[in-house]
């Protein structure tokens, strides 16, 4: 199973958000490299951006993955704003920063659980 981060993008708190929370829309991007459907139940992960540790989730959005083929898992994960504003010197000029996603995804109802990590980089929108 092999994984990325296609897009990031950061969205205003609401009002349930502890002060100085914001949320990130993650899409992750979850391919299939096996030769049977993969039954993707939960995937629990952790994010790091430029070495930080920024949040972490869980997606319980059930989906079957064909096999070598791709889906896309809309996640949302409450993150530390203090922790993303001490990003913003790690900003490349090109404001790209790098990712590491990691954690583990359930297969069906079997409690198998497929370890996975994933490297990149995001570009950051400063708008």
């Amino acid at each position: 199973m092999a994984m990325g981060v296609p897009c990031a993008a950061q969205r205003c708190a609401g009002d349930s958000l502890p002060a100085g929370a914001a949320i990130l829309d993650l899409t992750l991007s979850i391919h299939n490299p096996g030769a049977l459907a993969l039954p993707l139940h939960k995937l629990r992960f952790q994010l790091q951006l430029a070495g930080l540790p920024v949040a972490q989730g869980v997606s319980t959005a059930a989906i079957t993955i064909p096999p070598q083929q791709q889906a896309q898992v809309p996640v949302q994960v409450q993150v530390d704003g203090a922790a993303l504003l001490g990003l913003l010197p790690t900003l490349s000029p090109d404001g790209t920063v790098p990712y590491v996603l990691q954690g583990t995804a359930e297969i069906g109802q079997t409690m198998l659980r497929i370890p996975f990590v994933h490297r990149g980089v995001v570009r950051w929108g400063l708008e």
